[in-house]
Order: C-alpha cells, then structure tokens, then sequence
C-alpha cells in the first residue's frame, strides 16, 4: 500500500530525496575517509618512533667494542 495517490507524486517524492540519500551517503564516506586518515597518521607516528628508536639502539650498538669470542684450545 503505498502513501501516495498517484504515480507521479511518487516519482516527485524520489525525486526529491534522491539528493538528500546522496549527501548521507557523502556524509558517511566522509566520515569513513577521516576515520581511515586518523589511522594511517597514528600507524606513521608508530613507524616514525619505532624507526627512532631502532636508530638510538644502532648509535649505542657502535659504541660498544666489538666482540672477541675466545675459542677452547684443543689439544692435541
């Protein structure tokens, strides 16, 4: 059962809300894409640190003198 009398009110109906449902649907995908870029610049900032302290570790690594192993004489 339909709200409207005829046909035409329908399609005049449609008509009107087809670019309301289209600004909705903007809206939402909108709010998806600042969602999504929140994201990747949180991800970048943990990248941007780890690589950080990765690089610290590296600096403290070559400041240490390298390793002698002394191996067991075997004898003879």
């Amino acid at each position: 059962m339909s709200i409207f009398n005829s046909e035409s009110e329908n399609e005049r109906f449609e008509r009107h809300i087809k670019p309301i449902r289209a600004l909705n649907e903007n809206r939402r995908l909108k709010l998806i894409r600042d969602e999504l870029k929140k994201d990747l610049q949180l991800q970048r900032k943990g990248l941007r640190a780890l690589k950080s302290e990765q690089a610290k570790l590296e600096q403290e690594l070559k400041r240490f003198a390298p390793l002698q192993l002394e191996l067991p004489l075997k004898r003879l």
